[in-house]
């Protein structure tokens, strides 16, 4: 039961920090100074360019490219790692029966199947996490107002965002006040007890936190928010960064 707790405390703790990036989102690097105007667009087609093929000659440039703005963008090596191994390795463990035969031998191309599959996962997933190391969530949100996406998304996605911070914290308080009181090892039918209880009081403080995030959003004018009103900025990063995405779609294609 103590491996359960410590895997539960573990996961909240990393989903937590996945949506934290005060660390690097205004470091001075090169998609931070990139406009998000065109670092969305551009970071969206790369994410969706890997996701087009399974030749493993097509997706390896894709890897050095971000390698490359990991760097230049001042990201450590070891964050950026720490925030995309699990869900790499969860896609390989899911295709993993895929390797084996009838015979449970393994198949070279049930193995090169699975290997692909969690690379190509990896490469959307450090395209998406490069996105949220480097941009504000509040610039986010912006420039999808600027490209005149549907309010009615943009705003289901602000009180996501919000909420499913707010739920993650709440649950690593209530676990670490729970762990804090504990004074002995509990037996196996008292660790449910106690965590049915703490399930309980984690529910209504929720709700609790969540009606209070959503009457003080309100009384600020709601969620609805002007987009961009500066000009569009363009110099050598967004050209140097237009002519790589540039560069990979004719690559794919």
């Amino acid at each position: 039961m103590d491996l359960i707790e410590k895997t539960l405390k573990e996961a909240t703790n990393f989903f937590q920090n996945f949506f934290t990036t005060e660390r690097t989102v205004y470091k001075r690097g090169f998609l931070q100074r990139l406009d998000a105007r065109l670092k969305l667009p551009g970071m969206l087609i790369l994410l969706i360019l890997p996701l087009s093929t399974f030749d493993p000659f097509k997706l390896a440039p894709m890897l050095f490219f971000i390698l490359f703005l990991v760097f230049a963008s001042k990201i450590e090596f070891k964050l950026f790692l720490s925030r995309i191994w699990l869900f790499p390795l969860f896609s390989f463990l899911v295709v993993l029966p895929r390797a084996f035969s009838f015979d449970l031998t393994i198949s070279q191309p049930g193995l090169i199947y699975a290997l692909v599959f969690s690379f190509r996962v990896f490469l959307a997933v450090s395209i998406l996490s490069l996105i949220i190391l480097t941009t504000p969530f509040s610039e986010i949100i912006s420039t999808l107002r600027f490209f005149r996406v549907p309010e009615s998304f943009v705003s289901v996605l602000v009180i996501t965002y919000q909420y499913i911070t707010l739920t993650f914290a709440e649950m690593l308080r209530v676990m670490l006040a729970r762990e804090s009181r504990r004074i002995k090892r509990l037996s196996f039918k008292e660790i449910w007890k106690n965590g049915g209880s703490a399930l309980g009081v984690f529910f209504i403080r929720i709700y609790e936190r969540s009606e209070r995030v959503y009457l003080s959003s309100i009384s600020r004018g709601g969620f609805k928010q002007r987009p961009y009103t500066f000009p569009m900025k363009f110099g050598l990063i967004e050209a140097f960064f237009i002519t790589f995405v540039s560069a990979f779609v004719w690559w794919y294609i």
